[in-house]
């Protein structure tokens, strides 16, 4: 049977490994993704063979709770990792405040956003820019088999559009023509941006990933960076993909660029 200080031994303990990462951040003044990608890499790795053994980290989670409650608790942990460890980055981008995990305030309710910029009292009613993160795919825990990176894309993607169309119709002024559908998003603020992170399986299709990305940033949002990763040859780590089909959407760290020029105009 595997236990957790067998799993420490072989792959480290996900709650010091993400520590040492945001000290990294910090310490060094990391701007680019790629200068973390491995080591978030071998987060992700570590923690996902927590999951398949079906073992909690030691020390993490709620102590009164049983086994699989405190692993699926900390497990979700990981989307929290994705849109802190992005926001961190941006911070060493500019001189400016960020409000990571803020409300901001929409048409017609309030919305968690991950990254807003400029900074006020929540909920904010006026970002220029705002950021949202996604992960999705994970791997297989115990009997339960691994999920794909587009389980549930369809209720995901209608989120994103309907959090992107409410916050910019919060800021619109009624008196003012909205043109076209693309006339009227392309110039609203708040800029609305998007971080997809994706565990891809053996069968899954990059291009898919791609076509998805493309679709949401031709019809809804300002913008659209991926990153997509998979088991590496040996199954023991994961690696960034590849694939030919990466040129068809945007990396992480030119959707940082990006958004770094929205907070400065």
């Amino acid at each position: 049977m595997t236990t957790a200080q067998t799993l420490e031994t072989e792959v480290g303990h996900p709650g010091e490994m993400w520590s040492d990462l945001k000290n990294k951040i910090q310490d060094n003044v990391a701007t680019q993704f790629s200068a973390v990608e491995a080591r978030f890499l071998a987060l992700l790795w570590c923690l996902d063979r927590y999951r398949a053994a079906g073992v909690p980290p030691r020390g993490m989670g709620d102590q009164t709770k049983d086994p699989k409650t405190r692993l699926n608790a900390v497990y979700r942990s990981k989307g929290n990792w994705w849109a802190e460890l992005v926001s961190l980055l941006l911070e060493n981008r500019t001189s400016s405040r960020l409000e990571p995990r803020v409300r901001v305030r929409g048409f017609s309710q309030d919305h968690t956003i991950d990254v807003a910029w400029p900074s006020g009292t929540p909920p904010l009613t006026d970002p220029q820019v705002c950021l949202l993160t996604r992960m999705s795919g994970a791997a297989e825990q115990s009997a339960t088999p691994e999920r794909k990176a587009m389980a549930d894309w369809v209720t995901r993607r209608k989120e994103l559009k309907f959090a992107a169309t409410d916050l910019k119709l919060a800021q619109h002024d009624p008196a003012s023509p909205m043109g076209t559908w693309d006339q009227w998003r392309q110039v609203r603020a708040p800029k609305v941006y998007l971080l997809w992170a994706a565990r891809l399986s053996a069968s899954a299709r990059p291009a898919t990933i791609a076509e998805q990305a493309s679709e949401l940033e031709a019809t809804y949002l300002d913008g659209v960076g991926v990153f997509a990763y998979e088991a590496n040859i040996n199954h023991a780590g994961y690696q960034p993909v590849t694939h030919n089909v990466t040129s068809a959407w945007t990396e992480v760290d030119n959707l940082l660029d990006i958004l770094t020029a929205s907070f400065t105009e």
